[in-house]
């Protein structure tokens, strides 16, 4: 129709001007015109948002750490200073005309963004705009920190230091909270922040709560114990946190109370255990939300041996007539949890030790079964399983490529997106390093650690890991712990008498001192031992790295020692009085 009136128009006009063009009139389609109009004049374009042309972005982000400057179309230099484990960076841009492509040193970036390998010190990211022929390009210098300041930077213990509490031998990470447990701690307190000089109840364990702040200093948040603490409960026996969520496991727990909330104070289940949840309050403070039991709670069911908890899922492990089960439970938006599920595997065996270790990602769970095969063999196992709906279902069970009698696959695993990492401690060839031979079982419980993906096919094991100094019981793969493209594996009986980072590894004059081992995946999926990690004060005996006593996060590598011997107590005391035999510590590196 506007045409029509645009046409209407130019007749008018053109009848008004007393003459007409002679262009317009040999463009005419038809000699049956005899009065042909001249051509109309063309309507005005619809004016765009976004100028024709424009190679400014909208925004522009980075997967790690923030930039120096506030982003702004017209600013073109960029910087950042990133730690030694971002090994990576996806960078996203958004450009201010959709039209427009963007790459990212010459890669077309994706929804997800581009992931850019950075070297250790300067890196150099060019992120150009491109629209029609016109491009511009926005630079980002990406400072990373050298491996050679990648050190101990502080040394965690517990506000008191007990004989014999274990304190950081099993530990959980969330963001900037790190929690450890000291589940033979002796303290007689009940709740949040009670009194840690009271030592009446024997063994009846505590989990301490450390926070981190901007500057990295650490200092203590919370002393928790469970509000029916009891003798020989061993509250934190295992834990995990979530963001503002902490479960801690207490096996041998004795109430009688089946199910979410009940009656705590009849103690007539023997080793029934229990599962106490704790949520962290806007003003940073603690409570106790949640006293969970088994539905079928009997007594010697062991119920809190393993946690996981992912978000408002928990997963909770336990030991019925000598056959493992896990439970699942889930968490309402009122913080309300019930049980979701009851979980076996198909071949469910006696003395299996299903549930021995546990990994959640969201509707992913894997559990451990490291005696799989039955005692003596202990070959070892692990089962996925995966959630859909409310149902849970087994998808594969695994072993290694090398799964023999005494192994114990499975005895500590990890999830990590697709990737899986799984312990064997009791595994005994003499290879070294990353896919070495795995026929010469001539070192003895030395250890080993097992790396899957996840692919369109299905799990499949792509590496076969050992320690860069293999030896006879040094039990490598004690705890693993995944984080991007970062594996840590520990070994609790690891004896060189090196201290810090990349020490001498071949004297072995400090028995079960312990040592963890972290590895890096590179672009083509490839694993390699990056760094060898000690404790500045390591001593015989101190196990650096037992069993649960390791976590990895984006920036922070933490390792535990329970059988560590000093007094000191807090966060960097002196590490060199060791007369609180067994009192244990924490070792943050970064």
């Amino acid at each position: 129709m506007a045409l029509r009136i645009l046409l209407v128009v130019a007749v008018i006009l053109a009848g008004c001007s007393g003459h007409s063009d002679p262009m317009a009139e040999a463009s005419q389609p038809s000699a049956s015109q005899p009065n042909p109009s001249p051509p109309s004049t063309p309507s005005a374009p619809t004016p765009s948002t976004t100028p024709q042309g424009d190679v400014t972005l909208a925004s522009l982000n980075m997967s790690v750490g923030q930039f120096d400057q506030i982003f702004q179309p017209d600013q073109r230099i960029y910087s950042a200073k990133l730690g030694y484990l971002d090994n990576k960076v996806s960078i996203a841009a958004t450009p201010s005309d959709p039209a427009a492509s963007v790459l990212v040193n010459g890669a077309v970036v994706s929804g997800a963004g581009t992931a850019v390998e950075l070297a250790e010190g300067a890196n150099s990211v060019a992120v150009t705009v491109q629209n029609g022929s016109a491009q511009q390009t926005y630079s980002i210098d990406l400072e990373r920190d050298p491996r050679s300041t990648f050190r101990q930077t502080h040394y965690l213990k517990a506000p008191r230091a007990g004989i014999d509490d274990l304190f950081g031998v099993v530990l959980s990470l969330s963001g900037e909270t790190l929690v450890a447990a000291a589940p033979y701690e002796d303290g007689g307190a009940r709740g949040i922040d009670g009194d840690p000089n009271d030592r009446s109840r024997l063994d009846s364990g505590a989990a301490y709560v450390f926070a981190r702040d901007p500057a990295g200093n650490w200092s203590p948040q919370a002393y928790l114990k469970a509000d029916n603490a009891d003798t020989h409960d061993n509250f934190g026996y295992a834990l995990a946190i979530s963001d503002d969520l902490i479960a801690v496991g207490a096996p041998q727990e004795s109430s009688k109370a089946v199910g979410i909330g009940g009656d705590e104070t009849d103690n007539s289940a023997a080793f029934s255990g229990a599962v106490y949840v704790f949520r962290r309050d806007s003003s940073e403070r603690w409570h106790q939300e949640a006293y969970i039991k088994a539905s079928d709670s009997v007594a010697g069911l062991i119920f809190g041996k393993a946690v996981a908890l992912d978000g408002d899922t928990l997963v909770v492990s336990a030991r019925a007539t000598l056959i493992g089960r896990v439970y699942v439970f889930r968490r309402d938006e009122n913080g309300v949890w019930t049980e979701q599920a009851t979980i076996t595997p198909s071949d469910s065996a006696t003395d299996d030790g299903f549930g021995n270790s546990l990994a959640l990602e969201g509707d992913t769970l894997v559990v451990g079964s490291p005696f799989h095969g039955g005692v003596p063999r202990q070959q070892g196992a692990i089962y996925v399983f995966e959630r859909s709906g409310n149902s849970w279902s087994e998808k594969i069970r695994l072993q290694g490529s090398n799964t023999e009698d005494y192994d114990m696959f499975g005895w500590s695993v990890a999830l990590s997106g697709t990737t899986l990492a799984v312990g064997a401690k009791g595994e005994s060839s003499s290879a070294v390093g990353v896919d070495g031979n795995q026929s010469d079982n001539s070192k003895s419980q030395s250890g080993a650690a097992y790396v899957f993906e996840r692919g369109t096919a299905g799990w499949a094991q792509v590496a076969y890991i050992k320690a860069s100094n293999t030896d006879s019981k040094d039990a490598f793969g004690s705890t693993v712990a995944l984080s991007g493209d970062w594996l840590l594996v520990t070994a609790a009986y690891e004896s060189s008498v090196a201290t810090g980072v990349d020490g001498v590894q071949t004297d072995n004059s400090r028995p079960s001192s312990g040592a963890a081992y972290l590895f890096v995946r590179d672009v083509h999926d490839k694993w390699s031992q990056q760094l060898y990690l000690k404790a500045a004060n390591a001593d015989a005996n101190d196990r650096f790295g037992g069993d649960s006593a390791a976590a990895l996060s984006r920036r922070l590598l933490i390792v535990g020692a329970a059988f560590e011997d000093s007094n000191a107590v807090d966060v960097d005391g002196d590490q060199s009085n060791n007369t609180v035999s067994g009192s244990g510590a924490v070792y943050v590196f970064e």
